[in-house]
């Protein structure tokens, strides 16, 4: 009776203690597919899973569906999630580089007709009116500061509400900024406060990928020391023009990053 109990279990022992191998690593990403810098980080993350033998894609959503979509595991991970957005979360299900990817820049928007602002305490308790992209870490950082604001949906929202008077600032960082003064035509004469606020952007990975961590670390911390630091707006010029060989070169070689080497295995959910 005994032995026939242990041949029972012994299957539901091994299958609760085992991995699962991964042949693909999905991620997710608060980039429009088209832009440059989808391209790049797209490039970046292929260059990193390849010693592993893992295919890799990437998929655009929003800032505020992407780190929820990590931690329940229907996506492998985030391509860059900013440090109040993965500390909101507080979920052991996710788990992030040391190295951040990116240092954005937050910066506020303005007609001619209201001073540049030089810190976000100035808005502090404010009559202004201000806009701001709603469940981002620029929103949570003004939260953070006192600072009440009016929820957009897109920051060339914002961009066209200063223009017809309806905002006095609107508040992002410098990557979504420079798209919306890009994309959408000048309405009306802006100004550009200087940078009042650093968010350091980190990979997120679900927790069954913890094994990746340590290599991503070790790579991040190479790539950003050949390329001037993480992406931002001093040495966007040096990531925006990656190539796989520029990779290589700062890589050092494929092998040098693999801890884990060929097979790599996930772990499951607990």
């Amino acid at each position: 009776m005994l032995k026939s109990l242990c041949l029972l279990l012994l299957p539901l022992y091994c299958l609760a203690n085992s991995t699962y191998a991964s042949t693909s690593v999905v991620f997710a990403c608060a980039e429009a597919s088209d832009s440059q810098l989808f391209s790049v980080l797209t490039e970046i993350y292929s260059h990193f899973l390849e010693p592993f033998e893992l295919d890799f894609s990437m998929q655009t959503t929003t800032e505020q569906r992407m780190i929820s979509e990590v931690a329940s595991g229907r996506i492998d991970g985030a391509c860059g999630q900013s440090i109040p957005m993965f500390e909101s979360l507080n979920s052991p299900h996710v788990v992030r580089s040391s190295p951040p990817i990116a240092m954005l820049s937050v910066r506020a928007v303005s007609t001619t007709h209201h001073t540049s602002i030089k810190s976000l305490s100035e808005l502090t308790h404010s009559p202004l009116r201000i806009g701001i992209i709603a469940s981002t870490g620029t929103a949570l950082a003004a939260q953070q500061r006192g600072i009440s604001f009016q929820n957009i949906l897109h920051i060339d929202r914002g961009i066209r509400m200063l223009a017809a008077n309806r905002l006095d600032y609107v508040i992002s960082n410098h990557i979504q900024i420079r798209r919306a003064l890009n994309d959408v035509a000048p309405l009306v004469r802006l100004t550009l406060s200087d940078n009042l606020l650093y968010l350091p952007v980190h990979p997120v990975l679900n927790i069954k990928h913890r094994q990746l961590v340590p290599p991503l670390n070790g790579y991040l911390t190479r790539l950003n020391h050949c390329l001037g630091g993480p992406l931002s707006q001093t040495n966007s010029i040096n990531w925006l023009s990656l190539t796989r060989k520029k990779l290589e070169e700062c890589s050092e070689s494929v092998a040098s990053h693999t801890i884990i080497q060929k097979n790599y295995q996930a772990y499951p959910n607990n």
